[in-house]
């Protein structure tokens, strides 16, 4: 009695604890499960900002650099015309000065004149010094060529181009069509006599001497005036808080840089820390056409540190140019850090709300489990003699439960003794029988007394051994051992040999060694059953019907296998599924209870760890194909 009470009192005591600690416990883990999904969304977060803000800094870079070489592409397309605004005006001016000095001085000779218009003009330079005006008559006769004075009074009407275009007599034809015009021709750069370029020339006709006035550029050298307005624009060029875009040439030297002290400089073995050559990829790229680098930067316009940087580069081909802008990864660590706080905040909200809300809740239940427990503890001895009450009579249950169980035991391991017993006695009677009347004719010899007596034998032996294999079925104390299939059809086969061959039944045989572990005996049992089932299902059928049994032992990797076939028609598809079923026999009761199958089943399942299948399938033996019942017994080697 006090042993009980003290459980009882164990049982309140858990009534008022356990819903705290549970509450506790939930806290706890919903606290936990907050901060961790909490973590896990901010760790989405984190990936998704270093991806979205790659991925925009990535495109933003890309944009700036693109717009950039759009400009320049453009710049490009209207060099030419450019150019030829350009010597028009200055030919025109050329023009002008030549009219008002013949206007001026009309009461004055020609050759005075001309000596005039020449001193004004000679002298007069434009784009860099490189640009002078011309004079010549329209036949090809030079009146002015400040370059070369010597050339002056000379006809170079038969003077070619380097590609051998008459140059004098182009410019005069245009002059005599349309008065003035533009005209192109290639030549050899002063300095230079290792490459042509082209030159774009304008001339006006000046029709008081009729002369021609004009003057001319070589392409290249303009374009150089408009890359420099270029990369002027481009060294101006800032975005964002270290944006800027530079440009480096093939050889390596920055013609555009957000320092100045870089510009013109030749950085061709610039290094980062990692032994990236920077400036040597930046050109690759460039060449190829357009990519992005990635590198640790010599230095960030901001804090004037080495920085981590993706860099997206465009070559421009035409002027062996390569495009860049880069992007500082250092920048995506400060937004990390602003969320980082975020999360932090929203962390310190999220304990002090749950921890609020389950405190509540603790107090709550704690009253509770108070008031729950004084109703417990009144009604705790009133439930108490009733389950007393109903403990007693549920054990007088389970005692008739057990006798019947005990009872029920005994049949069953009765009717198998009966159902493995019919065939052994059978034997016995018929050779006891065939004995007594051999001795009645006295017909009579030792040898088949010895042999009829010897089966006699067998079959009682089989009989006793039947019993112990029962009674170890239905033992606990049963050892397993390795032992081979073989054997142990051979074994079977003594016992039942005589039963097929009176029936007539012929036993195809492909057996192998094969070592399993188990309880041989009990299998035993199985085949016995599985054997005399097909005896008796090849006995109901025509006699003149040619009744096999065929036996295959074989293995895989982790079974040892049994196939038993007959040709005795299969087993109804309507029962097929039904046949290891207790007491489901489709025999007489007469001979058998049903109890064979399921008991081999039981054997071979949970004795031994294995498998008893049975289908319907066909074989061939001596090229004829059979049909019948097929049983496949699988037993684990280990």
């Amino acid at each position: 009695m006090i042993k009980h009470n003290q459980s009882e009192k164990k049982l309140l005591l858990l009534i008022k604890i356990v819903p705290i600690a549970i509450i506790i416990l939930f806290a706890s883990i919903i606290i936990i499960s907050s901060l961790v999904q909490n973590k896990i969304f901010f760790d989405k977060e984190i990936e998704k900002l270093k991806i979205t803000y790659t991925d925009s800094s990535k495109q933003r870079v890309k944009e700036e650099v693109l717009r950039v070489y759009q400009d320049i592409i453009n710049e490009k397309k209207t060099t030419e015309s450019k150019l030829k605004e350009n010597i028009k005006a200055r030919v025109n001016e050329a023009h002008a000065i030549a009219t008002r000095i013949y206007e001026e001085n009309s009461h004055k000779s020609k050759n005075e004149i001309i000596k005039l218009i020449k001193a004004a003009l000679r002298d007069i330079r434009f784009n860099d010094n490189r640009g002078y005006f011309f004079v010549y008559e329209l036949k090809g006769k030079t009146i002015l060529l400040p370059p070369n004075e010597n050339l002056e009074g000379k006809n170079l009407w038969d003077l070619k181009d380097a590609k051998g275009t008459h140059t004098i007599r182009g410019l005069s034809n245009i002059v005599r069509t349309k008065n003035a015009g533009f005209y192109s021709w290639w030549w050899y750069k002063p300095g230079d006599k290792t490459q042509q370029y082209k030159k774009i020339g304008y001339a006006k006709h000046f029709k008081a001497f009729d002369w021609f006035i004009g003057t001319g550029e070589y392409v290249k050298d303009f374009e150089k005036n408009i890359q420099e307005s270029i990369l002027q624009r481009i060294h101006k060029l800032k975005y964002g808080k270290n944006g800027y875009v530079f440009v480096v040439d093939k050889e390596g030297v920055y013609l555009s840089h957000v320092k100045k002290k870089n510009i013109g400089v030749k950085r061709l073995e610039l290094t980062d820390t990692n032994g990236f050559k920077i400036t040597r990829e930046i050109i690759k790229m460039g060449q190829k056409g357009d990519g992005y680098v990635r590198y640790i930067g010599t230095i960030k316009p901001s804090t004037g540190k080495p920085a981590e940087k993706i860099t997206y580069v465009k070559g421009f081909a035409d002027w062996n140019w390569a495009i860049g802008s880069g992007t500082y990864i250092s920048d995506l660590d400060e937004l990390i850090k602003e969320k980082e706080q975020e999360l932090e905040k929203l962390n310190e909200r999220e304990i002090v709300k749950i921890l609020l809300f389950f405190t509540v809740i603790t107090f709550i239940f704690i009253i509770l489990s108070i008031l729950f427990t004084r109703v417990i503890q009144a009604r705790f001895l009133e439930y108490q003699n009733q389950v007393e009450n109903e403990i007693h009579r549920n054990r007088q249950k389970d005692e008739i439960m057990f006798q019947q169980s005990k009872m029920a035991a005994l049949g069953e391991m009765l009717e198998n003794i009966a159902h493995q017993w019919r065939q052994p006695l059978s034997s016995i009677s018929m050779q006891a029988s065939g004995l007594q009347l051999k001795m009645m004719h006295s017909d009579i010899d030792k040898e088949t007394t010895n042999k009829k007596l010897s089966n006699i034998v067998k079959s009682t032996k089989y009989l006793s051994q039947t019993i112990d294999d029962f009674r170890n079925f239905f033992s606990s104390d049963k050892e397993r051992k390795e032992f081979n299939l073989k054997d142990t059809f051979i074994q079977t086969l003594k016992i039942i040999d005589n039963k097929l061959k009176n029936h007539d039944i012929e036993l195809i045989k492909d057996i192998s060694d094969v070592y399993v572990n188990g309880y041989n005996n009990e299998l035993i049992q199985v085949l016995m059953n599985i054997l005399n089932n097909a005896s008796d299902a090849l006995n109901d059928k025509d006699s003149q019907f040619n009744k096999i049994i065929k036996i295959d032992i074989y293995e895989d990797d982790e079974n040892g296998i049994i196939k038993i076939q007959d040709n005795g028609g299969g087993i109804d598809r309507k029962i097929i599924n039904k046949i290891f079923e207790p007491y489901f026999t489709t025999k007489h009761k007469s001979q058998g209870t049903g109890i064979g199958l399921y008991m081999s089943r039981e054997i071979v399942m949970r004795h031994m760890n294995g498998n008893l299948v049975a289908k319907n399938s066909k074989f061939s033996y001596d090229d004829i194909e059979y049909f019948g019942a097929e049983f496949i017994i699988t037993i684990p080697k280990n």
